[in-house]
């Protein structure tokens, strides 16, 4: 059999081994074996993926995939391949969006449901001090350590430092995410590490039915004649992280200058706003921000 040949960190690619109907199976796994939760999940409903809220610029956010489980659970996906700096802000941003959008006007508190954000990197995190791949986070107490509710959750994935994992460990991945995390480390930008692939094999063969699937899904997605057709969806979806990478880079940039013109304290506001050229409502955000 011809070795796959996409590569599963792609967005376009992720959606659709985890986030279109056909896959549900492969997602309640994904989530089972990720989340480890109390009650298995055993059915989801998988949603647009597109949040239209208001952001700077009225900035709309993608999630990868946005699901709701049978133990009404909402959970959000979302997979980076190039290195943002302001994350953990898009992180809570996309939490956030998914958590607030559960309401109706007027509607009960009482209605909202626990809400988890999965971030899955293509690169170390600086926050990480525990060198754990994956990290989970929640809302505690600083002193104490108790749960304020248990509603928030947030688990972010760091693939380069499961690959450092499994290299010291030997090859040995005892836990059943790292089948997934495998698959999304199999490819690089020189193509398809054998190390890993291998693996990757073995725990198939080894595997029940549903992860023999899961494989025979990623050989069809790289045929040759579905392969253009990824490239080019690949392509479009790249363009759009792209462009909006670069704005949040661009913005950041502005920010540190405003931070500076403001601590310098000899320019009014209505001066530096001459000098920053921003869109008047982030202006005032960043502006209000940095104030304090």
């Amino acid at each position: 059999m011809r070795k796959p040949s996409i590569d599963l960190k792609y967005d376009f690619a992720f959606k659709y081994l985890l986030g279109v109907d056909e896959n549900k199976r492969f997602l309640i796994r994904f989530l089972n074996d990720v989340l480890q939760p109390d009650r298995e999940i055993e059915s989801v409903e998988i949603g647009n993926g597109e949040n239209p809220g208001t952001y700077v610029g009225d900035k709309k956010s993608i999630l990868d995939i946005r699901a709701r489980t049978d133990t009404g659970t909402y959970v959000n996906i979302e997979i980076q391949v190039g290195e943002q700096q302001f994350i953990d802000k898009r992180m809570l941003y996309y939490w956030s969006k998914v958590y607030g959008s559960q309401l109706a006007q007027s509607e009960q508190y009482t209605l909202l449901n626990k809400t988890i954000g999965i971030s899955i990197l293509n690169y170390k995190l600086n926050a990480n001090q525990s060198f754990k791949y994956h990290t989970k986070y929640a809302l505690k107490e600083l002193e104490k350590d108790f749960l304020l509710t248990d509603i928030m959750e947030l688990h972010i994935i760091e693939l380069p430092l499961f690959k450092d994992y499994f290299k010291k460990n030997d090859g040995n991945v005892p836990l059943k995410e790292d089948f997934w995390w495998l698959l999304l480390t199999a490819m690089n930008k020189n193509g398809l590490d054998e190390v890993i692939y291998n693996k990757i094999e073995e725990l198939v063969i080894g595997g029940d039915d549903l992860m023999k699937d899961v494989m025979q899904h990623w050989h069809k997605m790289s045929k040759e004649e579905a392969e253009r057709y990824w490239q080019e969806g690949l392509g479009q979806e790249m363009a759009y992280y792209d462009a909006n990478i670069k704005k949040d880079i661009e913005i950041e940039i502005k920010e540190n200058q405003l931070n500076k013109l403001i601590q310098n304290g000899k320019l009014s506001k209505d001066e530096i706003r001459n000098i920053i050229d921003l869109d008047p409502e982030v202006f005032e955000i960043l502006y209000n921000r940095n104030k304090k």
